[in-house]
C-alpha cells in the first residue's frame, strides 16, 4: 500500500502489510477481528506496527437496508514497544438503492504521548458498478 501523509514534509510512505481477518455471527450480529502487521517505510525510523481491529455490525431488519456498526482499533508500535494509538468508530447507514449505500459515523482517535484527541464526523458512500442482484448470480 502507498500512503500520502500531508502533515509531514516528506509525505510519501510505503506500507507493505499482511492482514488476517476472522468473521463470525452471533445471532444477527456480525463480528470481525482483523489483525494487521505493517512496516512504515519512509516514516521516521520506519517502524513496524501491529494493528488489531474488532468490528461489530447489526442490521436493522425492520428498517430495510439500515444497519448500525462500531469498531475499535489499537496500534502497537514495535519501535517503542507500546500501544501508541487507538481509534474508536461508531455509526450507522443505509442502502439507498441496489447500487448505492451511505454510512455516517463518529470517529475518535487517541494518540499516546499527550497529543490532543481527534474527533471526526464522517461519511462513506459506496457505489457498486453492478447492482447487487447481478453480483450475487456470478
Amino acid at each position: 500500500m502507498f500512503a500520502d501523509l500531508p502533515q509531514r514534509a516528506q509525505s510519501h510512505v510505503h506500507l507493505p502489510l499482511v492482514a488476517v481477518t476472522t468473521t463470525f455471527r452471533v445471532g444477527p450480529l456480525t463480528i470481525a477481528d482483523r489483525n494487521r502487521v505493517e512496516k512504515l517505510i519512509g516514516y521516521g525510523v520506519s517502524p513496524v506496527r501491529y494493528r488489531n481491529r474488532v468490528f461489530a455490525g447489526l442490521p436493522l431488519r425492520r428498517h430495510g437496508g439500515w444497519h448500525l456498526f462500531g469498531d475499535d482499533e489499537a496500534f502497537f508500535d514495535t519501535s517503542v514497544s507500546s500501544w501508541t494509538q487507538n481509534r474508536l468508530q461508531l455509526g450507522g447507514g443505509a442502502r439507498l438503492n441496489s447500487r448505492v449505500s451511505l454510512d455516517v459515523f463518529f470517529l475518535q482517535r487517541r494518540v499516546a504521548g499527550g497529543a490532543a484527541r481527534t474527533n471526526v464526523l464522517g461519511t462513506t458512500v459506496k457505489v457498486a458498478l453492478k447492482p447487487s442482484s447481478q453480483r450475487s448470480s456470478e
